[in-house]
C-alpha cells in the first residue's frame, strides 16, 4: 500500500486558533497518554510543524527559543517540543517528514538544535546525537540544579554555526515552568 505524505504546514503560536492548538494538544496527549494542560503557557511562543491529512493534523513538533550553556559556549538553540503522531498515524512516517522540516529550519537558523527524548533512536536516524554529560538547569539566581534523571535523554542536532562541542561535557539550560528539559 502506497500512502500519500502530507504536507507540511508551519505557523507560529499566535497565528493557531484556539481550536488549533487544542486539535494539536490532544493529538499530544493521545500520543503519550498524559494531560497536556498549561503546556502552551509553560514552554512559551513556538513556530509548529504540522503533517496535515483531509481535515486534521496527523503529526505535530515545535521549536521554542532557548539558550543552552556547555564549554563556555551560551548556544542560541531550538529547542523541540511536542513531537507527537496520533496512535492510529503512527509508523506512517508522518513524524519523520515532520522533524525533517524542523531539522532544516534549525540548521538554517539557530546555532544548535536540542531536545530531550525516551526514544533516541528514532532522532539519531534523523542526524540528532545523544549528549552524554551531565545535564543542569540554570535557575533565576544563576545557580545550577543538578538533572540527573535528565542524562542521556538531551539530544542535539548540530547546525551550520555549531562550535566544536564535546558531548561528554556538563551542559544546562535555563529554568522555565514544567518540564525542564
Amino acid at each position: 500500500m502506497v500512502l500519500r505524505m502530507a504536507g507540511i504546514k508551519t505557523a507560529r503560536t499566535a497565528e493557531l486558533s484556539e481550536g488549533d492548538l487544542l486539535e494539536i494538544t490532544r493529538l499530544m496527549e493521545a500520543a503519550f497518554g498524559e494531560s497536556f494542560e498549561g503546556y502552551w503557557d509553560d514552554i512559551g511562543p513556538a513556530l509548529h510543524f504540522m503533517a496535515l491529512g483531509t481535515g486534521e493534523v496527523l503529526a505535530h513538533a515545535c521549536v521554542v527559543d532557548r539558550e543552552l550553556h556547555t564549554q563556555g559556549h551560551q548556544l542560541r538553540t531550538g529547542y523541540v517540543e511536542g513531537v507527537a503522531a496520533w496512535p492510529h498515524q503512527q509508523g506512517r512516517g508522518h513524524s519523520t517528514k515532520v522533524m525533517q522540516a524542523v531539522n532544516e529550519f534549525l540548521v538554517e537558523n539557530y546555532q544548535l538544535g536540542g531536545l530531550s527524548t525516551g526514544v533516541n533512536g528514532f532522532y539519531a536516524k534523523l542526524g540528532w546525537e545523544t549528549w552524554k554529560g551531565r545535564t543542569y538547569i540554570r535557575m533565576r539566581d544563576g545557580a545550577l540544579a543538578r538533572t540527573a534523571e535528565e542524562d542521556g535523554t538531551v539530544m542535539i542536532l548540530k547546525t551550520k554555526s555549531t562550535p566544536a562541542l564535546n558531548t561528554k561535557a556538563p551542559i544546562s539550560a535555563e529554568w522555565r515552568p514544567g518540564e525542564l528539559w
